[in-house]
């Protein structure tokens, strides 16, 4: 273990911090105790800086790049071909509602018929979850609240008109 010179350790620098020479350059660690068997022993929470030429450096987090992949195709056309549907709905049901009833129809229609949990992640990786903004649990909530009302009848005929639509589109 090598010694750290007199002037990195003089480095202002955070509380309750430790400096260890890593690779080719002075980390200072975040530190705190922890009581093992009553006594207290010391406990290192990570990186927070590193001394560079005798001053401290905060640590910058790295910005990740993470990118969502949508299904675009399927359910863009159902969405497109189908949009007097929605207005229809809109005249029975509240708007928040006509609109879980009429994603859940094009979801049913594009994909069949989805177990709950492979028709959540059909709504969250398809465009309709960004055009529709949804909450995530709202549409599953609402679909198995359908079940109950027997609201999955008009789910049912909301679909099939989906389908001959897309048929005669296609057609």
């Amino acid at each position: 273990m090598t010694s750290i010179p007199s002037n990195i350790l003089q480095a202002k620098r955070p509380s309750s911090t430790i400096i260890k020479f890593q690779g080719n350059r002075y980390v200072v660690i975040k530190r705190t105790s922890i009581r093992v068997n009553g006594k207290p022993r010391p406990k290192e929470l990570g990186v927070i800086g590193y001394i560079i030429d005798g001053k401290y450096i905060e640590k910058i987090e790295s910005i990740s790049k993470s990118y969502e992949v949508k299904e675009y195709g399927l359910t863009t056309l159902l969405d497109n071909i189908s949009q007097s549907i929605i207005s229809s709905l809109r005249e029975v049901y509240s708007d928040e509602d006509a609109l879980k009833i009429y994603v859940i129809a094009l979801l049913r229609s594009a994909y069949g018929n989805v177990t709950d949990r492979e028709f959540e992640f059909k709504y969250l990786t398809s465009f309709l979850h960004i055009e529709c903004c949804l909450p995530r649990r709202s549409l599953l909530q609402f679909c198995t609240f359908c079940l109950f009302l027997s609201l999955s009848l008009s789910l049912w005929f909301c679909a099939v008109e989906v389908c001959s639509v897309l048929a005669h589109t296609l057609l």
